[in-house]
């Protein structure tokens, strides 16, 4: 009685240790299936363009921060929401492309926030823009391209203009200085000195008059009549006339 009873219980004991090894590896069976169906890669194509992304559906609810945008998939369309999401979140490699299947943009989420270094192209495939992003934020620089080259430099703090901006045109450079979001006077004055001092504004050149001096005017010519007055001799003046006056003698009559 006594050996059966033994023999009973390492039965048991074993028909346990089988059933909780058993249980092990189903169990991690099932979570590794699960997690394979947690995350999937998805695809949308549209008139215009194509895009292919990772989406997650998570066990418990994001903490979501009300600054913070956040991309999720549902219903075969993609939104983007500040301080919120309601469907798939978007994690891992996101790209998009044109219509005639060159890159539009490239990117990485984390839990729905851009993360990392995105790249934009134009249709043609030429770089357009490079922009960094931390936690669902602009945070450092973004380039902009126009030919391969860059015409433009900015720098973001937290989706803020900070610090300095570079742009060149026509073969010039120009800088402006930022602070949280609006130009940063001080530094711009600062700015200005320094390149006055560097570059000093040439001395101007008196200015030579290129019109002609005054000439005299030439003595007008007398006419031919007055010529020939010039020369004729002068006239004589006429004597005046004198009257004679006869005084008569008296007659005897008169007497």
């Amino acid at each position: 009685m006594y050996m059966i009873t033994s023999t009973m219980r390492i039965c048991f004991l074993l028909s346990a240790l089988f059933m909780l090894c058993m249980t092990s590896v189903y169990g991690q069976i099932s979570i590794k299936n699960y997690k394979q169906a947690e995350e999937q890669t998805f695809y949308i194509n549209t008139d215009t363009s194509s895009e292919k992304f990772s989406a997650k559906t998570l066990k418990k609810p994001l903490r979501v921060s009300p600054e913070i945008s956040y991309t999720w998939y549902k219903s075969n369309q993609l939104f983007t929401l500040q301080g919120g999401y309601d469907g798939r979140i978007l994690n891992g490699g996101y790209t998009s492309y044109y219509k005639n299947s060159s890159l539009r943009s490239k990117g990485t989420y984390d839990n729905g926030i851009k993360t990392g270094l995105w790249y934009a192209w134009a249709p043609d495939g030429k770089l357009k823009e490079t922009t960094q992003w931390k936690k669902g934020m602009r945070n450092g620089l973004t380039n902009y391209y126009q030919d391969g080259r860059i015409v433009k430099t900015e720098r973001y703090k937290n989706n803020e203009l900070n610090g300095k901006s570079e742009s060149y045109e026509l073969g010039k450079k120009s800088i402006i200085y930022y602070k949280h979001g609006t130009i940063d006077n001080e530094r711009m004055k600062a700015y200005t000195v320094k390149e006055q001092k560097t570059n000093p504004a040439p001395a101007s050149k008196p200015t030579v008059s290129t019109a002609k001096p005054d000439t005299p005017k030439a003595a007008s010519q007398p006419t031919h009549k007055s010529v020939a007055a010039s020369k004729a001799p002068p006239k004589k003046a006429k004597a005046p006339k004198v009257k004679t006056v006869y005084k008569k003698q008296a007659t005897k009559k008169d007497k």
